[in-house]
């Protein structure tokens, strides 16, 4: 099970600790403590990132924008992203990055 927090350091409570006490029983747990980015500035970051974000905003107010659900959107880019995972993996195989062990039979 995974859980994120978000949170502003101020926020800490002991409750909060409790919550997560609760949620998580006698497991082994580890909470790993970061500065939040905001998305805004690291899409800013870079001349490359910026150029893009303008693009895609002024291609959006002129109507290019195609509307869809967040299921819709799901489903479109979880599929191309585990299409593109499986072409990754059978180009590396035909690159001999990956070795496959066959089995010996009697």
């Amino acid at each position: 099970m995974e859980t994120t927090y978000r949170l502003n350091a101020k926020e800490l409570s002991v409750e909060l600790i409790q919550s997560i006490q609760v949620a998580f029983k006698d497991k082994n747990i580890e909470i790993t403590v970061t500065d939040q980015i905001d998305e805004t500035d690291f899409l800013l970051s870079s001349e490359a990132n910026k150029k893009h974000l303008y693009k895609s905003i002024d291609e959006f107010d002129q109507g290019k924008g195609i509307p869809m659900s967040l299921a819709e959107l799901q489903e479109k880019y979880l599929k191309l992203e585990t299409f593109y995972s499986v072409r990754r993996r059978s180009a590396n195989l035909m690159n001999g990055k990956v070795k496959i062990l066959k089995s010996q039979s009697a």
